[in-house]
C-alpha cells in the first residue's frame, strides 16, 4: 500500500515548540494524533554519523512506546539522502495506519 505524505500541520504554537524539542516525551504525543499519511521532519546535520544519530532517535521513541518502525508499525520513517550542497538531512516520521 502507497501512502501520500503530507506534512503535519500543527493546531497551536506549543505543538511547534514541542515538535523541534525532539523529546520523545513531548513529540510521541503529537505523533499519536497524526492522521494517516501525515509526516513530520527531523533535521540533522550532515555528517558521517548523521544516520547512528537518526537511528538512536528512532530507538528513543521506540524506548517511550511509540510503535515505529517496518510492516505493521503504526508509523514509518524515512531517511532520504541529501542533495550533495545541502547541509542539512531530513529524518521522516509518518503515520502509516
Amino acid at each position: 500500500m502507497n501512502i501520500v505524505l503530507r506534512d503535519y500541520k500543527p493546531t497551536d504554537i506549543s505543538e511547534i515548540g514541542d515538535l523541534n524539542s525532539c523529546r520523545p516525551s513531548r513529540v510521541i504525543p503529537i505523533l499519536e494524533k497524526f492522521n494517516q499519511g501525515e509526516r513530520h521532519r527531523v533535521n540533522f546535520d550532515v555528517s558521517s554519523s548523521a544516520t547512528v544519530l537518526m537511528n538512536k532517535y528512532i530507538e528513543s521513541l521506540r524506548a517511550e512506546g511509540l510503535d515505529i518502525g517496518r510492516g505493521e508499525c503504526a508509523f514509518g520513517y524515512q531517511m532520504p539522502l541529501p542533495k550533495r550542497e545541502e547541509i542539512r538531512r531530513d529524518l521522516i516520521i509518518f503515520r502509516r495506519k
